[in-house]
């Protein structure tokens, strides 16, 4: 499996056929289902005691299983989804600046849960 980056971020053209939300002029960044929400518990399980900065990036490394998939066409268009429930997880800060030592006050490399 190829594990290049892939930059998610949307187009214009892209944006365009997004809904837009209540008093907003352009549609979202990046397609729906691409955001993880980590609760309290989650935090705590990661082992992140305190919160990095808003906008700071971070790597994500997970493990997932796919749990539906899903494939329609019409006259006009085919579409085709999958939904992953991750099931493993683990975060560290962006490549280049992480350490050796702990990144955000507890969270380790290749911590095991």
């Amino acid at each position: 499996m190829d594990t290049t980056m892939t930059d998610m971020k949307m187009s214009k053209a892209e944006k365009k056929m997004y809904p837009r939300s209540v008093g907003s002029t352009s549609g979202p960044d990046f397609p729906w289902g691409l955001e993880v929400r980590l609760d309290s518990a989650a935090l705590k399980k990661l082992g992140i005691e305190s919160l990095p900065a808003a906008g700071e990036d971070c790597m994500i490394h997970a493990m997932g299983q796919v749990t539906r998939v899903e494939e329609s066409a019409t006259e006009k268009n085919q579409e085709r989804s999958m939904t992953i429930q991750i099931t493993k997880l683990s975060l560290s800060q962006a490549m280049g600046k992480e350490s050796d030592d702990d990144v955000w006050n507890g969270v380790k490399k290749d911590r095991k849960g």
